[in-house]
């Protein structure tokens, strides 16, 4: 077999939530090219895009991001496919105690007993920012707060974190850390959580429409969307 060289490949620039299911897909059949799966934060990719100076092929973000893509022009003549839901979820460092948080009352109390809190500055950890504060838990969470600019960095330390340390982040990417030190309490309640809708599609400006096509299809076919569902992305 041929072994792809770096100008016989394509790209697809994967938000966070969906990376792990991404990559997990492609991996798991043999291409005739090269694929590389990048992440960023879904409005860095949906901007770049919009802009039209992103250097991927293929973009998975939130469906009201690439609805904009759509409405700018920026999508190739090729169906925008679903992938699936993502939402909120919580952590702790693998051997500490992990809090019932079933609802209002117990998110609350979860939140008092940690020593620190840990949060992303991308849309997830701003809007649990501002849904503790507006139950009353402002200051206490100013007062234990630490951010991070992505989930995989607050996962990796939240995973070296000797003391008690509770972290709230997307669901997938901390069923991604399970293996790595970090123990899944679970998603948030409901009235907390925010579910997003992804989707996959190929950019007008990918010079490998046809091949970015052709992963798009085993991406949100059945074989590929059994890895995104295996990474916590559910259907709906």
């Amino acid at each position: 077999m041929n072994v792809p060289t770096e100008s016989d490949s394509m790209k697809i620039m994967s938000a966070g939530s969906t990376l792990y299911g991404a990559r997990a897909a492609v991996a798991a059949r043999d291409w005739p090219f090269r694929i590389e799966v990048a992440t960023d934060h879904g409005h860095n990719i949906h901007e770049a895009a919009g802009l039209g100076r992103s250097d991927a092929d293929l973009v998975i973000i939130p469906a009201d991001m690439m609805a904009d893509l759509s409405a700018k022009g920026r999508i190739a003549p090729v169906p925008v496919r679903a992938i699936g839901w993502t939402g909120i979820g919580y952590a702790v460092r693998s051997g500490k105690p992990v809090p019932a948080i079933r609802d209002t009352g117990t998110l609350a109390q979860a939140v008092r007993e940690t020593g620190k809190l840990f949060l992303t500055t991308a849309p997830t950890g701003k809007h649990m920012l501002a849904e503790l504060t507006k139950i009353g838990l402002g200051e206490i969470v100013r007062s234990k707060l630490r951010e991070f600019d992505r989930a995989t960095e607050m996962l990796q330390a939240l995973a070296q974190e000797d003391g008690p340390t509770l972290a709230f982040g997307p669901t997938t990417e901390i069923a991604g850390w399970r293996q790595k030190g970090i123990a899944d309490g679970g998603p948030v309640p409901a009235a907390f959580d925010v579910p997003l809708a992804y989707v996959a599609a190929v950019l007008k400006t990918s010079p490998r429409q046809d091949d970015a096509a052709k992963v798009l299809d085993w991406l949100a076919g059945p074989d590929g969307l059994r890895h995104f569902r295996a990474s916590g992305v559910t259907g709906k």
